[in-house]
């Protein structure tokens, strides 16, 4: 019987130590599994704010590159306007003036200037790209619509083909290729559609519509819509929510 005990009791005690040692075996990979999880989420979030941190420092160094050029548009507006600059700085011609004291070509200070003459800086800045602001303004004066750079990068315009291209998703070749037909277009005889609106005009519908988006509404569309010639313009208010309404009907005076 002795005997039997004692074998029971190995039995026993070694049947523990499995159970116990299985245990630790299940134990082990699972806290190496907590903790390897933890190490790759640490991991993800100093990636992540890595990555956020570097994506801010691409848009405000995106946002100086606009502003400097828009900020060049103005210089070169400001001594192309000016009288007596010329004269001052011993130049003949703005253009010679332009390619000696600056590197630039006509071509580029005509697009320049051109940005600052169609564009607000928030527009220009919105667009992104010198080249795509005066993509836009391209397309503009190609359009037989009184369209603007600034209306069409929000609207979107569709081509003489039918091919409508949402702006703000367009390439910038896809702008200059569309700004080709329509001078293809107008060079076959196309006639330009209604009649127009003074610049004037459509920019206080410019004004009108970024201060409704500045105000919160963002999907708010103004246009400019011509009458009779010599006659002053409509004013076609669109996309406005109730609260706009209210909002605007409490600025008209009271009769």
């Amino acid at each position: 019987m002795k005997r039997r005990t004692r074998a029971g009791e190995y039995n026993t005690l070694r049947a523990m130590t499995k159970t116990t040692t299985a245990k630790r075996t299940h134990a082990i990979p699972k806290a190496l599994a907590v903790r390897a999880s933890a190490a790759a989420r640490a991991r993800l979030a100093r990636i992540r704010r890595g990555a956020r941190l570097d994506l801010a420092l691409i848009k405000r160094r995106r946002d100086e590159i606009v502003e400097s050029f828009y900020d060049i548009g103005e210089a070169l507006r400001r001594l192309r306007d000016t009288k007596g600059v010329l004269e001052a700085l011993g130049y003949a011609t703005f253009d010679a003036m332009c390619r000696a004291e600056t590197g630039f070509a006509p071509t580029q200070v005509d697009e320049l200037i051109g940005i600052v003459e169609h564009l607000s800086r928030e527009d220009a800045i919105a667009m992104g790209q010198k080249t795509r602001a005066a993509a836009f303004v391209e397309l503009a004066k190609a359009t037989p619509a009184a369209d603007t750079a600034a209306t069409l990068f929000r609207r979107g315009v569709t081509t003489p083909r039918g091919q409508r291209l949402p702006a703000r998703a367009t390439s910038t070749r896809a702008i200059e290729e569309a700004t080709k037909e329509f001078r293809a277009a107008k060079d076959k005889g196309g006639k330009p559609r209604g009649r127009t609106t003074t610049a004037a005009e459509r920019a206080l519908a410019e004004q009108i519509e970024r201060g409704l988006h500045r105000a919160g509404f963002a999907d708010a569309e103004v246009e400019a819509l011509a009458t009779r010639p010599g006659q002053p313009c409509h004013y076609r208010l669109s996309k406005l929510p109730r609260e706009a309404l209210i909002a605007l009907g409490r600025l008209l005076p009271k009769r």
